[in-house]
């Protein structure tokens, strides 16, 4: 994922994905939204995602994601993350900028 460099949009929605969000996606700058929901992923949010610059919209609700935010991820101003059961617990300085 990391090669395709003008990706805008990925939606993944309900892909049976598995594992940890790759790191390789904060090489996606160009990158304007992603939806990784209802999937099985875990581990925690890369801090490459802060390097997405564009990024307006994140979804990763309806999976086991863990951890907290982290100063790096405050970085992205205009994130709009759907939260719901089974998602990151949003803690940190990114909260404040991160809409249910």
């Amino acid at each position: 994922l990391g090669q395709i460099l003008t990706l805008q949009y990925l939606y993944a929605d309900e892909s049976q994905l598995n594992g940890t969000i790759p790191t390789q996606l904060g090489k996606c700058t160009d990158l304007i939204q992603f939806t990784f929901s209802s999937n099985a992923l875990s581990g925690t949010l890369p801090t490459q995602l802060a390097l997405m610059t564009a990024l307006e919209a994140l979804y990763l609700d309806g999976n086991s994601l863990t951890g907290k935010s982290t100063k790096e991820l405050s970085k992205l101003t205009v994130v709009l993350c759907s939260t719901g059961s089974q998602n990151i617990p949003l803690q940190g300085p990114c909260q404040q900028k991160l809409v249910p």
